[in-house]
C-alpha cells in the first residue's frame, strides 16, 4: 500500500515537473521573438519622431553626431524605427524595422548571423533621448561595417515642428 501511494506522488510530481517546464519553453520562446507581445503592444507616443546623434559609447569615440534615428508610426499603429550611423574610415551601421517590447524593453528584432542568434537591439528612452544598445553585438555583427557600432550610440529628440 505505501509502494502504490510512493508510485501515485511521484507521478503526479513528474507530471507537474513537465507541465512547468514545457510553460516556462514556451514563455521564453514567446519573449525572446515578440511572438506573444507583438500583437498587443502599443508603443508610448513620446517615441515618435526623429533624433539626432550626440555621440558614442566611451570605446568608440570615431562616430559623427550627424547620425539619426527616425522612429514613426507603422501599420496597426506599431512603431517602425531608421537608423543610421556613420563612422570613421567611412564604416556604416545601417537597420530599419519594427519596435516590439520584450518584457517592458523597447527593442528592434531583426535577422542575425544565424537564427539561433537573431538581432536584438534595445532601445533606452529618456526624457532626454534615446540610447541604443547591442549586448552580445549580434546587430553589429550583420547589419555594421568592420569599425563601426550601435552599442552605446546616443541621440536627442529633435522639437516637432508646429
Amino acid at each position: 500500500m505505501m509502494r502504490r501511494g510512493f508510485i501515485l506522488v511521484l507521478g503526479i510530481f513528474i507530471i507537474l515537473a513537465i507541465l512547468v517546464v514545457g510553460g516556462a519553453v514556451w514563455y521564453y520562446a514567446a519573449g525572446q521573438h515578440g511572438a506573444a507581445n507583438s500583437r498587443t503592444f502599443r508603443p508610448p507616443e513620446n517615441i515618435f519622431g526623429e533624433y539626432v546623434g550626440t555621440g558614442c559609447s566611451e570605446d568608440n569615440l570615431s562616430c559623427y553626431s550627424a547620425n539619426h534615428v527616425s522612429i514613426a508610426s507603422g501599420t496597426g499603429g506599431q512603431a517602425e524605427a531608421s537608423i543610421y550611423l556613420t563612422f570613421s574610415e567611412g564604416y556604416v551601421c545601417s537597420l530599419t524595422g519594427k519596435i516590439s517590447s520584450n518584457h517592458g524593453q523597447l527593442m528592434l528584432n531583426a535577422e542575425g548571423i544565424d537564427a539561433a542568434d537573431p538581432c536584438e537591439l534595445d532601445f533606452a528612452v529618456s526624457s532626454s533621448g534615446l540610447t541604443l544598445s547591442d549586448p552580445g553585438g549580434r546587430c553589429r555583427t550583420v547589419y555594421c561595417g568592420a569599425g563601426g557600432t550601435f552599442d552605446g550610440a546616443r541621440f536627442r529628440k529633435l522639437p516637432v515642428s508646429p
